[in-house]
């Protein structure tokens, strides 16, 4: 319980390094060590995967500041159909010293009805080969729930 106390001051503290277009500490914090990797809303079983990484391939031009991406993935464990009325807006990746948020869009395919798949390529330049969490916020009839990725390793493509 102390370690929890902890890493969760830590992540308080942290706050001020944010990026992103959240300047403003995520709501769920005082809840962080209870946010699910599953949940039950709107008659869908939801699952969160996450995939981040940081391109390193060489590149024609200029030099780029090389920023992270984030591909996630809700699923409904059943494989239902995942309701219209659940939306995402919002992603955050946590370290131990740092968060950083900023928005981010569900995509639905036809031919995956039981998946939303989000993705967002402005992230931080964190080093690659460290863990981190990944959180989102979901809608479902105006009320928020989160889903969280624990020990995400970020990637590194060259």
């Amino acid at each position: 319980m102390k370690i929890n106390t902890i890493l969760l001051a830590m992540i308080v503290l942290a706050i001020i390094s944010c990026g992103g277009n959240n300047s403003t500490a995520p709501e769920f914090l005082p809840y962080y060590n209870n946010v699910p990797g599953t949940l039950t809303i709107g008659g869908n079983q939801l699952a969160i995967s996450a995939y981040l990484w940081r391109d390193f391939m060489p590149v024609v031009g200029p030099d780029e500041e090389r920023p992270l991406y984030s591909s996630v993935n809700i699923r409904d464990i059943n494989g239902n159909v995942i309701s219209d009325l659940i939306s995402v807006d919002s992603l955050w990746v946590i370290s131990y010293s740092e968060i950083w948020g900023d928005t981010i869009e569900s995509q639905r395919y036809s031919e995956s009805v039981d998946t939303l798949y989000l993705y967002n390529a402005n992230g931080p330049t964190w080093d690659t080969g460290i863990y981190v969490d990944v959180v989102i916020r979901l809608n479902y009839m105006d009320t928020d729930y989160y889903l969280m990725a624990r020990n995400q390793c970020i990637n590194r493509t060259e």
